[in-house]
């Protein structure tokens, strides 16, 4: 059964309006609780019924993230020595990476205090990903015996350059203070620090790990820091972040953390995403990133309100080309009726760049109020470069009642204005009579672009009648007419078409087109 649950009198089943309904299940319409039920055997009946109270918005859960690796895994000692293993990583000094990776691998698998002692000097003399690679090799459980102490050490002093690659050694080691050690570190003021431990901190899943990044995401004085905390420590929590820690990022003053938490809740769902980005719509400057997430969820929601708040960062001096493509895709998914009333009204904006969009966006909705919100806008519109997308937009409505608006323009001296009525008028169709006669005519066009759509429409049109034309143009100086003229009939396939494309074939000097005869002639026979 589909309820119409937010009244905007359309039935949607996606996004984050699922308007389904489960016969005999509570739902929640507004703030009260219903149930519906089929009361009649041919289902012509639904009967609804309150219940005593509504359940609870929909949240969802947190997505489930990668596969998390075991700690303190014993390693299986390589069969050579160790020496044999350093010098064999001297040997391969020109060798490439990966085979050198490899190697340091194995010194790190042999699991002896030599060994630990000699990545060390590796990790001092070679640069990244060796010398990093190098750190992570001393994740090793058999090293915690005899230089335990020393990787503690080197975790707690640890530096920006080698914060990921010693957390995870000591993560994988499966050193017994790695927790504690981490904690420690989300003190740091450098968000690299910060963030490598706490991406490490939060697989632990233990209550003091998420009491300890919760604090660090909502108590430092660092924006930056705030930001590595919740991305890589609080995002890593088992079963996400407390729902007031996204909240409270999500209201936060930085911009970046923002834009991380919103995209969450409208990840999950969380009924405070759409609200918390119609507010985030309207700060200045937009950021790419922050942008991009807003469009996400007003794309999402598809109310009216979204809707005007997608339009109204369209308008926005400097939007970065990142957020303006990506409103434009989001305004592409509107599909309920009140919504797009929002968009044909926006037709008339002064902002050029918000008619050109909606022009492209209105292109896809074939409604006979939307074609005419169109035609009204495209009688009246004199800005060059948003005038051939709404001629583009009648030509793919298909509506016999832009005939005359087309054909118009078809005549222009803006060559974009012409192109885009000509392709108008071939989607439109050879069946209307006009538009026949319009490319018949265009047909003996001098310019040898007009030449070139009306092939390209007779080819569409697969009408046998238009065959003694488009031969004519075979001859044709032009090798882009010629071209256009043996697609047209390899597509038509007329079986007198066959010695014209036989004589052409003999005189063609064009290798593209002759290669396009033979294509047309293997067709026909």
């Amino acid at each position: 059964i589909y309820v119409d649950c937010d009244g905007d009198g359309e039935l949607q089943a996606g996004g984050d309006r699922d308007e389904r309904v489960a016969p005999g299940q509570p739902f929640r319409l507004v703030d009260e609780g219903w149930t519906a039920r089929v009361s009649a055997p041919s289902g012509s009946t639904v009967t609804f019924e309150r219940v005593a109270s509504a359940p609870p918005p929909v949240v969802r859960s947190w997505p489930e993230g990668p596969p998390r690796p075991t700690p303190g895994v014993a390693r299986t000692p390589p069969a050579e020595s160790l020496e044999t293993l350093l010098e064999r990583f001297a040997a391969e000094a020109s060798a490439p990476v990966q085979q050198r990776l490899r190697t340091l691998t194995l010194i790190g698998d042999t699991g002896t205090p030599e060994a630990f002692d000699a990545l060390l000097r590796i990790a001092d003399a070679e640069e990244d990903p060796l010398g990093d690679s190098a750190l992570r090799a001393l994740g090793n459980p058999a090293f915690l015996a005899e230089r335990g102490k020393r990787l503690a050490g080197l975790a707690r002093k640890v530096d920006r350059e080698d914060a990921h690659a010693l957390s995870q050694a000591l993560f994988m080691a499966g050193h017994p203070d790695r927790d504690a050690i981490y904690v420690d570190l989300l003190r740091s003021s450098d968000p690299t620090v910060v963030g490598a431990a706490a991406r490490w901190l939060a697989w632990s899943d233990s209550e003091a790990a998420t009491e300890a990044i919760v604090a660090a995401v909502e108590g430092s004085r660092s924006p930056e820091v705030r930001h590595s905390a919740y991305v890589y420590g609080a995002r890593g929590l088992l079963a996400g972040p407390p729902i007031e820690t996204v909240l409270r990022a999500a209201r936060d003053s930085y911009a970046p953390l923002r834009a991380e938490a919103i995209g969450d809740l409208g990840l999950i769902g969380h009924p405070k995403a759409l609200p918390l980005a119609l507010a985030e719509a309207e700060e200045r400057p937009v950021l790419p990133g922050t942008g991009r997430v807003v469009c996400g969820i007003l794309g999402a929601a598809g109310t009216p309100e979204a809707v005007a708040a997608l339009l109204g960062l369209l308008e926005v001096r400097d939007l970065p080309p990142a957020v303006h493509k990506a409103a434009v895709d989001q305004l592409r998914l509107v599909r309920s009726g009140s919504s797009v009333a929002v968009l044909t009204k926006a037709l008339d904006s002064r902002d050029p760049s918000v008619r050109a969009a909606v022009a492209e966006v209105l292109s896809g909705w074939s409604e006979p109020a939307v074609t005419e919100a169109l035609l009204k806008r495209a009688r009246k519109e004199r800005d060059a470069d948003v005038l051939p997308l709404l001629l583009e937009a009648l030509g793919d409505h298909g509506d016999p009642e832009a005939v005359d608006v087309l054909e118009r323009h078809a005549r222009s001296r803006e060559p974009a204005v012409r192109t885009a009525a000509i392709r108008g008028l071939a989607r439109i169709g050879f069946d209307h009579d006009e538009v026949r006669a319009f490319f018949l005519s265009l047909l003996d066009s001098r310019e040898w672009v007009d030449r070139v759509l009306a092939l390209d429409a007779a080819r569409a049109a697969g009408d046998l009648e238009l065959v003694p034309d488009v031969v004519d143009s075979l001859d044709h100086p032009q090798w882009q007419v010629r071209l256009a003229a043996v697609e047209a009939l390899g597509a038509l396939r007329p079986r007198e078409a066959a010695l014209p494309l036989i004589d052409r074939l003999e005189v063609e000097p064009e290798r593209r087109i002759r290669d396009a005869i033979g294509r047309a002639l293997l067709g026909l026979t």
